[in-house]
């Protein structure tokens, strides 16, 4: 029950990002201090959970993944 919630939630999220246009808005993530510390401890992307729209319109696991995908 609590994975098919989780899931129907990321997909709102994704559907968000590809429909309404929210991709991009606010503030974006300094991907150099994160990058920084993703290399420091290599585990802090998988640690990390918050979803993130990218400004190609694609939902992201979090801000490490954005970042590395950035790149």
């Amino acid at each position: 029950m609590k994975m098919a919630a989780s899931l129907s939630l990321v997909l709102v999220v994704a559907i968000s990002c590809h429909i309404s246009g929210v991709a991009g808005q606010g503030k974006p993530p300094d991907c150099a201090e994160i990058l920084r510390e993703a290399v420091a401890n290599p585990y802090t992307c998988s640690a990390e959970t918050g979803p993130v729209c990218g400004t190609d319109g694609w939902l992201y696991r979090n801000k490490c993944d954005l970042c590395t995908e950035a790149l």
